[in-house]
């Protein structure tokens, strides 16, 4: 039954209609609407075209992008550009093995916490992601903090932020904002829970029970609220001498 409602989600002629990306590029014209509301809106201060983007590294995706950015630049010339891009996805064809390099890698490794952040600072992933990262007033960093200071070194007029970071590592992440002028922020993924992203790890389909999407219970923040005090994991870090977090 399961799958027989899946063929029906998946083959929905409304469900084909909405899903623009189907039609993206085939009539050649980028079509971005701005919310007029938002000109006012001080606290909007950056437009993002993408969010790990996987033709990030391809030349197809790093022409899109220039369109893109410059026609977002074109609507509102006052607010910065970003683009988060993680490096992970801008070699996939490399991790899976559909096109050939000379630089060793271990899957396992690369797949850890840490293994992502050094592999997204690879000399592989810095030639894949120069391009787009160009095109950006701010390179949004995917889970590759390794990138701050070495970015310092390669692209000094580079300003970066961490578009997504782990809340479990923030003590050490935000010594790293502080340290480097370049790296304007930091953003936690994820801070409010949401339902149903794809991926998580929690695949259900709506039942006669019920049609509410399952909770994630990633968030460090519940959709109903946690009081006037900020999450734990997002509360302002400060240091001691000894380099160990509180939170306060």
């Amino acid at each position: 039954m399961a799958t027989s409602r899946a063929r029906t989600l998946l083959t929905s002629p409304l469900l084909l209609t909405l899903d623009h990306l189907l039609r993206f590029g085939r009539d050649n014209v980028i079509r971005v609407e701005l919310g007029a509301h938002d000109d006012s809106q001080w606290c909007v201060i950056t437009c993002s075209i993408g969010n790990e983007i996987l033709e990030v590294g391809r030349p197809l995706g790093s022409a899109w992008g220039r369109r893109i950015a410059d026609k977002v630049r074109s609507l509102d010339a006052s607010r910065l550009v970003t683009n988060a891009v993680n490096g992970l996805l801008a070699a996939t064809d490399v991790l899976l093995g559909t096109s050939p390099t000379d630089e060793p890698f271990d899957i396992n490794v690369i797949l850890s916490k840490d293994g992502v952040s050094a592999f997204g600072a690879s000399e592989l992933v810095t030639r894949r992601t120069e391009e787009t990262h160009s095109q950006a007033d701010v390179c949004g960093i995917n889970y590759s903090e390794a990138r701050y200071a070495l970015d310092a070194q390669l692209f000094p007029e580079h300003i970066l932020v961490g578009s997504e970071t782990f809340p479990g590592a923030l003590d050490v992440l935000w010594e790293l904002v502080e340290r480097h002028p370049q790296v304007i922020g930091d953003i936690a993924w994820t801070a409010w829970d949401h339902l149903g992203e794809a991926g998580v790890g929690r695949p259900s389909m709506p039942t006669t029970r019920t049609n509410r999407p399952r909770r994630t219970g990633l968030g460090s923040e519940r959709l109903g609220g946690a009081g006037s005090a900020p999450p734990h994991a997002c509360r302002s870090p400060r240091h001691d001498t000894t380099g160990e977090h509180l939170a306060g």
